[in-house]
């Protein structure tokens, strides 16, 4: 896999069309079934340490990476944060999920820069922002996953 050789590989997405999406630390990276290819910043992400990536319901890709999140546009090469660079816990994403009542969740933390705001979980639904922190419950701020059980309870 060309551009992959020695990276390290945090999140792959299989689109229904079959197009594999891997989020790296050297940038994002697909795969149409015939030729790869490579985004990083000259691309429109706002870094190449890719985290995660995340196609919704309605097949916006969003991708996280250690300078925030967006919706990528791979044919424009274009990122567009949605609200995020206010609305996130912290810029450092290192999941993204969606419930089935289209919630987009993103996990955030604090590496590799600890002198930044804190991490937490932070949720936009219906175009509103939430964050969640240690202060309004959160065992604690460094959150690396998100989790819905099959009765509905939500667990970063």
């Amino acid at each position: 896999m060309p551009g992959l050789v020695n990276s390290v590989c945090s999140t792959s997405l299989f689109e229904p069309d079959g197009t594999v999406w891997l989020a790296a630390d050297n940038g994002l990276h697909r795969f149409d079934g015939f030729t790869w290819k490579h985004f990083g910043t000259n691309d429109g992400l706002p870094s190449v340490f890719v985290r995660a990536v995340m196609v919704t319901q309605r097949g916006q890709l969003w991708v996280g990476t250690d300078k925030g999140a967006g919706i990528f546009d791979a044919a424009r090469l274009k990122v567009d944060p949605a609200g995020s660079d206010s609305g996130l816990a912290n810029s450092n994403i290192r999941e993204i999920d969606e419930d089935p009542d289209g919630t987009i969740w993103f996990s955030c933390d604090q590496w590799p820069d600890s002198n930044i705001k804190p991490g937490g979980l932070s949720c936009l639904k219906d175009g509103r922002w939430q964050t969640f922190t240690h202060t309004n419950g959160l065992p604690m701020d460094y959150v690396i996953g998100y989790f819905r059980d099959s009765t509905g309870g939500n667990f970063p």
